[in-house]
């Protein structure tokens, strides 16, 4: 890449976000947002890591770093279609449990197989080097951004 300006550089970087935004999630599972299967994906580690009775929402609304309305509408939208289910909790009546259904889990299953499948496909096109390199740029920018928002 050429040498540009500060003002190139972020103009190309919000191009190929952008890009990244519009990336159709439909192969997966027709109807399932990026935030639902984010969603899916953090409640399934936190299952296997702590507890089958479920997770409880807040706890989901801090691991997915989102707002409490937020996984509330989130939660709402898989237990319509099935892939979770809520319960209250049963030492603090105030608190929501999730946990996956069946239904959930095929489709986290599901969504794994297809991830696997497409690091695959990319490390034969970019090169296992590159895609190491990808994950280490993500994590630095994701560092970066925690470090920010700790400032403002």
């Amino acid at each position: 890449m050429k040498e540009e300006n500060s003002t190139d550089l972020a103009r190309e970087l919000m191009d190929v976000l952008r890009q990244f935004k519009r990336t159709n999630f439909d192969d997966i599972q027709p109807g399932v947002t990026p935030s639902e299967i984010m969603l899916l994906n953090v409640l399934k580690q936190e299952l296997t890591n702590k507890n089958e009775n479920g997770i409880k929402a807040s706890e989901l609304s801090e691991k997915c770093s989102v707002t409490r309305s937020s996984i509330t509408q989130t939660i709402g939208n898989l237990e319509q279609a099935g892939f979770v289910v809520r319960t209250m909790d049963e030492t603090d009546r105030r608190a929501i449990r999730v946990k996956l259904t069946e239904k959930g889990e095929k489709l986290y299953t599901k969504h794994a197989d297809e991830m696997v499948k497409f690091v695959n496909e990319l490390s034969e096109y970019l090169g296992n080097e590159e895609v190491i390199r990808l994950i280490i740029s993500l994590k630095k920018i994701n560092e970066f951004l925690k470090l920010r928002k700790n400032k403002l």
